[in-house]
C-alpha cells in the first residue's frame, strides 16, 4: 500500500509502536510516519 499510494497519501503506521519494537517494526514498514504512545523512554 505504501508503495502504491505514497505519492498520494500519508502513510502512518500505528497500534502497539514503541520504543522496544519501533526499530523492528522500522525494517519491515519502510514510512515517514509513525504514530505510537511511548517511542521515547522515560
Amino acid at each position: 500500500m505504501i508503495e502504491i499510494a505514497s505519492s498520494q497519501l500519508s502513510i502512518i503506521v500505528a497500534g502497539k509502536v514503541n520504543y522496544e519494537n519501533f526499530e523492528e517494526i522500522r525494517k519491515f514498514i519502510h514510512s515517514n510516519e509513525y504514530h505510537g504512545r511511548r517511542l521515547v523512554p522515560f
